[in-house]
């Protein structure tokens, strides 16, 4: 989940947009940066039971989350 909110300033500037196209184009760009995670690099994140991951975007918000079950 927190792949896909990372981007979530351009939703900032599309509400500051000057104009409806703008703003559009805005939204556009935040709707198709959440494709950007569906081609991993690197492999993916898999906590073991009970190990947390934190990701802090500087003023804006902190995502925390818990691995709380496991399925083998």
């Amino acid at each position: 989940m927190c792949e896909l909110v990372q981007f979530c300033d351009i939703l900032d500037k599309a509400n500051q947009a000057e104009s409806s196209i703008e703003s559009m184009m805005y939204v556009t760009t935040f709707a198709i940066s959440m494709y950007q995670c569906i081609i991993r690099t690197l492999k993916p994140f898999n906590p073991y039971l009970g190990e947390t991951f934190e990701f802090v975007k500087e003023g804006k918000y902190r995502f925390v989350a818990e691995q709380v079950s496991h399925h083998p």
